[in-house]
């Protein structure tokens, strides 16, 4: 089983961009509640950006990115396991509070699940963390 490393402290940013429903959205999030990582390489401004995903409504739509300096380590990663398939990545929220002009920090984990994780498991560690 292979392994990859976590990477703590790691901002949920550029929310402002996204519109006010993303920032009431991200006002609101629980604690263990997980958003899902995707490489964006074609980025404009960032080639190791990873925007974070909201799942579970009809369609996902984008929260926003993780911060620029854990893309940079993390993007790696991702871009590896894309091709050997040993897992994923998914973004922990850990952490939600109001910044500047009220917009919401929200900060957590973007923890490595390997493949053979299944869901309930995924669910079980984030209780308990």
């Amino acid at each position: 089983m292979s392994s990859r490393p976590d990477f703590p402290n790691t901002a949920c940013v550029g929310m402002h961009f996204r519109g006010e429903h993303a920032k009431t959205f991200a006002a609101g999030l629980e604690l263990g509640f997980t958003l899902s990582p995707e490489r964006e390489p074609d980025n404009a401004y960032d080639m190791n950006a990873i925007k974070l995903m909201v799942e579970g409504s009809e369609e996902p739509w984008h929260l926003g990115y993780v911060d620029k300096h854990n893309a940079s380590w993390a993007a790696y990663h991702m871009d590896e396991i894309a091709e050997t398939g040993e897992g994923r990545y998914i973004f922990m929220v850990e952490d939600v509070t109001s910044g500047n002009r009220g917009n919401p920090i929200v900060t957590g984990t973007l923890k490595f699940v390997p493949a053979e994780t299944s869901e309930a498991e995924i669910s079980e560690q984030i209780l308990a963390d």
